[in-house]
C-alpha cells in the first residue's frame, strides 16, 4: 500500500507540473552587455541573433552578456571533448572506436576518439577532490594519461579493445598493463585544443557544457553544435505538452565577446598582502607577494557561488591587494563579487575599487558593505574614464581572516567599441 500511495504522488506531482504550464518555467539571471544591468527572466527562445523570453521581451545577442549561470553535475560520468566541452552521461561503454554515452537529456551518440580529450568515471561531490581531479584533467600540458583511485598517475598512452579494456603501453616508468575501466578515475587520451572562432558558452540542464559554434532547435528537440564537430540532440520529450517548452534544457548562454577583456586573462603589475586596511592606499602598506587566483578562488579550486561555477575570475583572500594596467579603449570595470562557496556561511570581507592615472595618488572609486559567506553575489560597475591603472583591494571584516576567500566573479574590462 505505501507503494500505491508513492506512486499516486508522483502521477499527481506530474500532473500538477504539466497542468500547470508557463506558472512553473524556472527564471534564470540575465546580465546585459555592456552596461552589466541584471535581471531575473524565463527564456522563450533563440532564434534569428535574439534571445526572446516570457512576457513579449527580447534581447539582440549582441547585448547579452549572460543567461543563467553553469552548474557541474556530480556523481556522473563526463565525456570531455577535444576542445574542453563536457557531455555528462548517464551510462558510458568504452569500444575501440570511441566512447558509448546514453543521457536522460541526449539522444544516444559515440564519440570517436580523435574527438574525446578525456573520459572520468565519476565525477566527485566533494568539491576539494573535484577540483584535484579537473585541474589535472584541464591541464594544457598534459596528455595521455590514467588516474587511478588515490590519485595514482601513469604517464601513458591508451588503447581499448573490442571488450572496453584499457592497454597500457610500456614507458620508461611501468611496463605494459591491461586493466578494466571500472578501476581506473580518468583516462586523458589526448591534447586539449582552443577554438578560436566558437560563438557561444552554454550549459544545459544535465550539466553538460561547453563551447557551441551553433544552438538550434527543430520540434522539440536542441541541437547543439560544440566547437569540437561534435552534435548532440537532446531526446525527443516523453509528454508532447503545448506548455513545455524545449529551451527549458538550456540553463546558460553567453555570446563570446570581442570588446571584452577578462581580468584573469592579464599579468597583474603588483600583487601583494597587506598588514592592515582602513580603506585608504598608503605606499608603505605591501609585506609580501601574493598572486591571486587567475580563473580559480584562493585555494587553488575553481570559482563557486550558490552551487554555480565560474570560468573567468579572481580569488583573493582577505588583506590583500592586485593590481593591473587599464588596457587601452576600455571604458568600464564590471564584476560580480561574493565569498566562495567552499567556505559554506563562513568568511566576512570587504571588496573595493582604486584608480590611478598616470603616477598620482589612488582615488577610491567603489566600497563594499560587509559581505559573508553565503550572501548573494553583488554586481559593480566602475567608470574608468582617463585611468591608467586599477586595484583591487579585499579587506578584513569581524570574523578576523578565516575562510575569507573572495571572489571577483567575472571580472573585465569593457572596450570602447561596446557601444
Amino acid at each position: 500500500m505505501p507503494s500505491l500511495h508513492m506512486s499516486m504522488r508522483m502521477l499527481l506531482t506530474l500532473w500538477l507540473c504539466l497542468s500547470c504550464g508557463r506558472s512553473i518555467l524556472a527564471q534564470h539571471r540575465v546580465q546585459t552587455h555592456p552596461t552589466g544591468t541584471v535581471s531575473q527572466r524565463t527564456l522563450l527562445q533563440v532564434q534569428n541573433g535574439r534571445v526572446e523570453f516570457v512576457n513579449a521581451s527580447a534581447l539582440p545577442l549582441a547585448d547579452l552578456y549572460s543567461f543563467g549561470q553553469l552548474r557541474q553535475q556530480a556523481n556522473r560520468g563526463w565525456v570531455v571533448l577535444r576542445c574542453g566541452e563536457v557531455i555528462v552521461a548517464d551510462r558510458m561503454k568504452l569500444s575501440k572506436e570511441g566512447v558509448e554515452i546514453q543521457s536522460l537529456l541526449w539522444q544516444p551518440l559515440t564519440v570517436l576518439w580523435k574527438d574525446v580529450r578525456a573520459v572520468i568515471r565519476n565525477v566527485p561531490k566533494i568539491l576539494s577532490a573535484r577540483d584535484r581531479l579537473l585541474e589535472s584533467i584541464f591541464d594544457d600540458e598534459a596528455s595521455h594519461f590514467l588516474l587511478f583511485n588515490r590519485q595514482t598517475r601513469v604517464d601513458s598512452k591508451v588503447t581499448i579493445d573490442d571488450e572496453g579494456l584499457l592497454h597500457i603501453d610500456a614507458s620508461q616508468s611501468v611496463q605494459a598493463f591491461t586493466v578494466p575501466f571500472s578501476s581506473v578515475k580518468a583516462i586523458v587520451m589526448n591534447e586539449i585544443q582552443r577554438n578560436e572562432t566558437a560563438e557561444l558558452l552554454v550549459g544545459f540542464l544535465d550539466g553538460s557544457f561547453g563551447q557551441a559554434s551553433h544552438i538550434s532547435r527543430k520540434g522539440g528537440q536542441l541541437t547543439w553544435e560544440t566547437a569540437s564537430q561534435v552534435r548532440l540532440t537532446t531526446n525527443k520529450p516523453f509528454l508532447m505538452q503545448q506548455q513545455m517548452n524545449v529551451w527549458e534544457n538550456l540553463t546558460c548562454l553567453r555570446p563570446i565577446k570581442e570588446d571584452v577583456v577578462f581580468l584573469d586573462g592579464l599579468e597583474e603589475t603588483q600583487a601583494v598582502s597587506i598588514p592592515f586596511f582602513e580603506g585608504e592606499l598608503t605606499p608603505t602598506e605591501p609585506v609580501k607577494y601574493t598572486r591571486p587566483g587567475h580563473g580559480r578562488n584562493a585555494l587553488g579550486g575553481m570559482l563557486r557561488h550558490d552551487k554555480f561555477t565560474f570560468q573567468h575570475g579572481l580569488g583573493m583572500k582577505s588583506l590583500s591587494r592586485v593590481t593591473f594596467d587599464i588596457p587601452e579603449a576600455a571604458t568600464t570595470f564590471i564584476s560580480d563579487i561574493a565569498i566562495d562557496s567552499i567556505t559554506g556561511t563562513r568568511g566576512s570581507v570587504t571588496f573595493h575599487v582604486f584608480l590611478r592615472e598616470n603616477s598620482g595618488d589612488w582615488t577610491p572609486v567603489y566600497s563594499s558593505s560587509v559581505i559573508r559567506g553565503g550572501d548573494p553575489k553583488q554586481t559593480i560597475k566602475v567608470p574608468l574614464a582617463d585611468a591608467k591603472e586599477i586595484s583591487l583591494v579585499v579587506g578584513m571584516a569581524d570574523r578576523a581572516t578565516v575562510a575569507d576567500y573572495a571572489n571577483w566573479l567575472d571580472a573585465r574590462f569593457i572596450l570602447q567599441q561596446a557601444r
